[in-house]
């Protein structure tokens, strides 16, 4: 008898891929996936990257760092200053994608980020289970989280992931991360803009800069989901 999947939820699997590219990229860089083309046994992916141009070069541009990762039919073009679209076609039985898809879960948002791989999804218990079994039985694939949210809470919890790792920059990350580690943004606050001066080593007016910066970009991600509703 087939086991009752219940209420569907949102979830969100980090993983760390021994054997993918992912792994060995400079933790700057950072992407998302805008689309996938399964054609057995291949799996090409068209991707929106966020890297210094430097690192293109050194890593995905070299045909030694392709040949080690099975990268076929790599194509870049520079959208704008650090901002590439990426294609490339790996065969997918070294994707942890097609974990994803032998479970039955077709559609996700992937982001690569910290050399690690993070999803985002809806499924079921079921799936969900399956998807997790898959992920554990391949000895290259590390589960570093998961966590399970309500489906209405899908729009903040997939946005405010990817919002934190396109649209911070790496000083707006380390800051938010100091800040709320402090309790900066704790009611009362236990740490002020001083303090995470002092222990970031810049000036009171840099850490206001950021913390504003990042905070108008949380804003602007939250009005335009509610707009879009």
């Amino acid at each position: 008898m087939r086991e009752d999947i219940g209420e569907l939820n949102v979830y969100r699997v980090e993983l760390l891929h021994k054997n993918c590219w992912s792994s060995e990229i400079s933790k700057d860089y950072v992407d998302t996936i805008v689309s996938l083309n399964l054609t057995p046994p291949s799996l090409r992916a068209l991707r929106v990257c966020k890297a210094r141009r430097s690192i293109i070069i050194e890593t995905l541009h070299k045909n030694s760092f392709r040949k080690r990762y099975h990268i076929t039919n790599f194509h870049i073009n520079k959208l704008q200053s650090n901002l590439f679209l990426m294609e490339m076609e790996v065969p997918i039985a070294f994707t942890s994608v097609s974990k994803f898809l032998k479970s039955g879960i077709n559609s996700f948002v992937q982001v690569v980020a910290n050399n690690q791989e993070t999803f985002y999804f809806i499924s079921d218990s079921f799936k969900a289970k399956n998807l997790i079994k898959f992920l554990e039985k391949d000895s290259y694939i590390e589960i570093l989280s998961i966590q399970r949210s309500k489906l209405n809470d899908v729009l903040a919890f997939v946005s405010s992931g990817a919002l934190y790792y396109l649209a911070f920059t790496s000083k707006e990350k380390i800051l938010i991360n100091r800040a709320l580690n402090k309790g900066y943004f704790d009611i009362p606050r236990k740490a002020n803009l001083f303090d995470l001066s002092v222990e970031l080593g810049i000036s009171k007016t840099e850490v206001s800069a950021l913390i504003r910066s990042a905070i108008n970009k949380v804003i602007r991600s939250i009005m335009h989901i509610h707009h879009n509703k």
